[in-house]
C-alpha cells in the first residue's frame, strides 16, 4: 500500500429542508461558530494519542494536530500525523458528541485509505496567505481513494433513506471498523475505479 491518509466527514442532518423552509441560515451559522470553537478549543486539549507507526515494537505517541475544513453545512477532517484507528475515531466522535450536545445533528462517515500524494504538512495547504498570514489556497483532499470513496459511500447513504432515521456512524470498508463497534447494517457501491466497497452502519457494541 502506498501513502495513507484518514479521513472523517460530517454532513448536517435536515438542512435542506431548513433552507427550503427559508430558516437554514440559522442553523448553518451555528454549525459554523461551533466547529470553529471546536477546533480552537477542544481540538487543542486531546493528550498524547498513539501514531500509527511502530518502532523497535514500540507506539509513538503524539499530541495531535487538527484540521476541521467547514464548507457549507459539510467538514472534513483529518490530523497532520496518521493516528491508529483508535485513535481517529475518538477524536471524530469528540467533535460528533460536542455538535449534538449543541443540537446540531450530523452523521459521520470515517475511511482510511491510500492518497495519491504524500502529504507534508504544513501544507495541505496554505502556502500562499493574504496580509492576516490566513492561506489563500488550502489543498484538502487529492482524488485517491481514501476522499473519493467517502464521497461516493456519501450518495449511497443519501439513497438509503431507511438508514436515516438509525444510524449516523458509518465507515467505508469492513478493515475500517473500530473494534468497539459492530455493523449493524451494510450495503454495495461503486468508488475508486469503479471498483466495488461496501459502507457500513455502525452501532457502539
Amino acid at each position: 500500500m502506498g501513502n495513507t491518509k484518514t479521513y472523517s466527514y460530517f454532513d448536517l442532518i435536515g438542512i435542506k429542508d431548513l433552507i427550503d423552509q427559508g430558516e437554514g441560515y440559522k442553523i448553518l451559522s451555528k454549525f459554523w461558530k461551533e466547529t470553529e470553537i471546536w477546533t480552537d478549543t477542544i481540538a487543542t486539549e486531546f493528550s498524547f494519542l498513539p501514531l500509527n507507526t511502530i518502532n523497535n515494537n514500540q507506539a509513538y505517541t503524539k499530541k495531535p494536530t487538527v484540521y476541521l475544513n467547514v464548507l457549507s453545512d459539510s467538514a472534513i477532517l483529518y490530523t497532520q500525523k496518521e493516528y491508529t484507528l483508535e485513535a481517529f475515531y475518538r477524536i471524530s466522535l469528540n467533535l460528533k458528541d460536542y455538535l449534538s450536545e449543541k443540537g446540531l445533528n450530523v452523521y459521520c462517515i470515517i475511511n482510511k485509505d491510500e492518497v495519491l500524494t504524500k502529504y507534508n504538512l504544513p501544507a495541505l495547504g496554505g502556502r500562499a496567505v493574504d496580509n492576516d498570514n490566513s492561506p489563500l489556497y488550502n489543498f484538502v483532499v487529492d482524488s485517491g481513494p481514501a476522499w473519493v470513496n467517502i464521497y461516493f459511500a456519501d450518495r449511497k447513504i443519501r439513497s438509503r433513506k431507511d438508514w436515516h432515521d438509525k444510524y449516523t456512524l458509518y465507515c467505508v470498508k469492513a478493515e475500517n471498523i473500530f473494534s468497539d463497534f459492530k455493523s449493524i447494517d451494510s450495503d454495495e457501491f461503486k468508488g475508486y475505479k469503479g471498483s466495488v466497497f461496501r459502507v457500513h452502519c455502525l452501532k457502539k457494541k
